[in-house]
């Protein structure tokens, strides 16, 4: 091979590896936000990333929103903190970096960047039985399907995203990707049917320009089914003030049994068992929540009315309960 083939491929080999150390090398300076995206009044961490600086001697000029802050500067002061204003608000973050004596002839890096305040819910609904007067939060359970549902509220740039037009990925668990899409702010989840085992549900939102991001951490810990006996009559209903003890003289009465936070798909799977006093005692007919009493037959003193509900095949999917009713 001649020279001038040598020559070529020794000058094209060093044009490569300059190339490639080229882009190998990092920024001299970047600005790292947290969070990035904060809600309103969250305090935000800001840090100058020297890479190619002693972070320690270089000397960091810093600006907001076009305001130099003398307070914020100095040598060594490479991180910063600020307070999140409203939601929509932005402030412009950025800062120049040196070394500390002029004299090293060390030239210095510039770095900026846009924190947007937005907000994101979390919240859940469980698919789990609550009677219809219940005026609090159905309970997840194992075995039962929840959905985790995001709530961004995104303004940027004076203008509000609907929910609908975000991004939204979720992932559950070690599944890093298990649901994505645009519009997508419900994730329903099947809680797992063994014992103690919570879920971890994350989300992130971003706008479809990429001009904000924001991360939601959602923990699903399931809860035990509950049962509660309450009396309960033709005219007043539901005698809420009975779940415990009850006093009555002779004649027929109604008590029920309310299943709380059993998986809504097993209503009709629940089998129903009642006892007094330590004694079978069939429930109505069509209606096995239901039960009558008549006290005719019964001394006077304590009865012990208990109920218990289970789903077969699932021995997480049970609960029981005992009132107490005095004879008079």
């Amino acid at each position: 091979m001649t020279m001038k083939y040598l020559s070529f491929f020794f000058l094209f080999g060093l044009l490569a590896w300059g190339t490639a150390g080229a882009q190998a090398l990092p920024a001299p300076v970047s600005l790292i936000a947290s969070p990035p995206a904060p809600s309103p009044g969250e305090k935000i961490t800001v840090t100058a990333a020297t890479p190619s600086f002693d972070r320690h001697t270089a000397y960091f000029s810093w600006t907001i929103d076009g305001r130099h802050r003398p307070d914020l500067s100095g040598a060594g002061k490479g991180t910063i903190e600020l307070t999140a204003g409203n939601i929509g608000s932005s402030q412009r973050v950025a800062v120049s970096v040196s070394r500390k004596s002029a004299a090293a002839g060390l030239a210095g890096g510039e770095a900026a960047l846009t924190i947007r305040v937005v907000d994101l819910t979390l919240t859940y609904v469980a698919e789990t039985l609550v009677p219809v007067w219940y005026r609090g939060k159905a309970l997840p359970v194992p075995d039962a399907v929840v959905g985790v549902v995001a709530i961004p509220e995104f303004v940027i740039d004076g203008r509000r995203i609907p929910p609908e037009r975000l991004i939204y990925r979720w992932g559950l668990d070690d599944e890093q990707n298990a649901l994505s899409g645009i519009g997508e702010q419900v994730f329903r989840v099947r809680t797992s049917d063994l014992p103690g085992t919570s879920h971890e549900v994350k989300v992130r939102v971003e706008d479809e320009d990429g001009k904000v991001r924001r991360e939601g951490i959602f923990y699903i810990v399931p809860y035990a089914p509950v049962l509660t006996i309450y009396s309960s009559s033709p005219l007043g209903g539901v005698e809420f003030r009975t779940a415990q003890r009850f006093t009555g003289g002779r004649g027929l009465f109604d008590f029920l049994a309310e299943p709380f936070f059993f998986p809504v798909a097993a209503r009709r799977d629940l089998v129903w068992q009642w006892q007094i006093d330590g004694q079978p005692f069939a429930g109505n007919t069509g209606a096995p929540h239901l039960i009558t009493i008549d006290t005719g037959g019964y001394p006077q003193g304590p009865l012990s009315v208990t109920a218990s509900a289970h789903i077969p095949n699932s021995f997480l999917s049970h609960a029981s309960a005992i009132l107490a009713f005095f004879l008079q």
